[in-house]
């Protein structure tokens, strides 16, 4: 009986000092929150982070630490350190029965959201809020941050579902007026969209009809060219690339329609000899560049009735020096119909014995003049000339020999802002019939303003 007795005082005097070593730690712990908190306020994380942990330590059902320590974290830059801590809380207090009270609760999820704020891992938010939601479906917090989660994604649908289901559990205003917030601009966007669907289908429809008229446009001309070309004894050959064009001009071919498909055709130069009965035809402002400045774009030698239709014709590399011109014209026969001719050569034609025709064409930006014939017969109808002679402007816009029975005819063409001191040499058989003059360095404007050039 006497070892009964004293067995019961040890059991008695253990639970004692069980208890006191409990509530030592307890007031520790609270000591250590206590500490971390005002560290926090203060702004000093790093020691923040220590007290909250060691408050961890010691207590590990205080949420209040956890708080503080993610808060703690996510202020002072170091929210990848939040992490294990947000994992390890939410299995601490996840639980349905975990005791904690509800202000607390609150300021937990809080401090989880400022988390997902900082690192933007919305994917990992809406499965811990899912979680905060589970563990207290009537938590106002966990619905109003996965709401913003949603928000953020742009999920209005989401936003909705959520906002019903929190104002369902909690009654609170705030979440019904949210949904019908997001219902009426779902809805709206939803309108929105249909509009640009309904755009979106017109503009295909448009698009469609338009690359429609454009292939029967093209089937047309292919048409008009083959009967062009029938009656004029060619045969059409489509070029697609440089290659195949200089195939065609080293081979001399003749009686041919060569049709170039909407690209840049670029080399040195290009050069044509000994052939006639060519028409060289571009597509939609299909390019002949020279990439080297001392050579002509296109020599025409010993070539006769060669048109070029609907090509633009210039060096590469603009407003620079080029010692040689875009055209040069030996003993030929060459017609221009709707052809654009630029610098930066010395001038855009140079013709030695040949027979020039141009119909709407434009020859413009050349460092020196416009053009230089000697011998043969050069007829200009609605052409431009522009801004040639910017860069050494030669006395004469135009030389035109004289001891060569060299004649020249412009009608209804326009001279404007070419900086030459002379329009055509002296003693040069020219015409001009009902030409327009603006601006040039020779003077005699017969109009008043600069004119509309096409």
């Amino acid at each position: 009986m006497k070892k009964l007795r004293i067995l019961l005082f040890l059991m008695i005097g253990v639970t004692i000092i069980l208890v006191a070593c409990k509530d030592n730690s307890k007031q520790q712990a609270a000591q250590q929150l206590e500490l971390g908190q005002r560290y926090l306020t203060e702004g000093n994380y790093g020691k923040a982070i220590v007290a909250f942990n060691k408050a961890i330590e010691l207590e590990p059902n205080e949420i209040q630490a956890y708080t503080g320590v993610i808060t703690a974290y996510v202020k002072s830059g170091r929210e990848g350190e939040a992490t294990a801590i947000i994992e390890k809380s939410l299995e601490q207090f996840g639980q349905a029965d975990s005791q904690v009270g509800e202000s607390e609760w609150g300021e937990f999820v809080k401090a989880i959201g400022q988390y997902y704020g900082v690192t933007k891992d919305y994917e990992a938010a809406i499965e811990t809020f899912d979680r905060v939601i589970k563990r207290n479906p009537k938590s106002k917090e966990g619905y109003s941050e996965l709401i913003d989660v949603y928000e953020k994604l742009e999920d209005y649908e989401k936003v909705i579902e959520v906002s019903e289901e929190g104002y369902k559990q909690t009654q609170e205003g705030g979440f019904q007026e949210k949904a019908e917030k997001y219902r009426e601009e779902l809805k709206q966007i939803q309108e929105q969209e249909e509009i640009k669907k309904l755009e979106e289908e017109q503009r295909q429809k448009e698009r469609e009809e338009i690359e429609k008229l454009e292939e029967e446009q093209k089937q047309k001309e292919r048409e008009e060219i083959e009967k062009l070309a029938t009656e004029q004894g060619q045969e059409v050959i489509y070029v697609k690339n440089t290659k195949e064009l200089l195939q065609i001009f080293e081979e001399c071919k003749s009686n041919v329609y060569i049709v170039l498909e909407r690209k840049d055709y670029g080399t040195y130069g290009f050069s044509l000899q000994n052939c006639e009965n060519v028409t060289i035809h571009g597509t939609d402002g299909t390019r002949m560049i020279a990439s080297s400045e001392n050579k002509y774009v296109l020599t025409l030698q010993n070539c006769k009735n060669i048109t070029l239709k609907k090509l633009v014709l210039g060096h590469r590399v603009l407003l620079n020096e080029c010692p040689a011109g875009v055209i040069s014209s030996l003993d030929s026969k060459v017609n221009f119909l709707e052809c654009d001719i630029f610098g930066c050569g010395i001038n855009g034609i140079s013709g030695v014995g040949s027979i020039i025709t141009a119909i709407d064409t434009t020859i413009r930006d050349c460092a020196e003049d416009i053009m230089s014939i000697s011998g043969g017969d050069v007829i200009f109808q609605d052409c431009n000339f522009l801004r040639n002679g910017y860069r050494w402007p030669s006395e004469n816009a135009i030389w035109i020999g004289t001891g060569y029975e060299t004649t020249a005819v412009f009608s209804n063409c326009i001279f404007s802002e070419n900086k030459n001191q002379n329009c055509i040499n002296d003693g040069a058989d020219c015409t001009f019939d009902n030409c327009t003059f603006f601006g040039n360095g020779w003077g005699g404007d017969n109009v008043s303003s600069a004119p509309e050039v096409p």
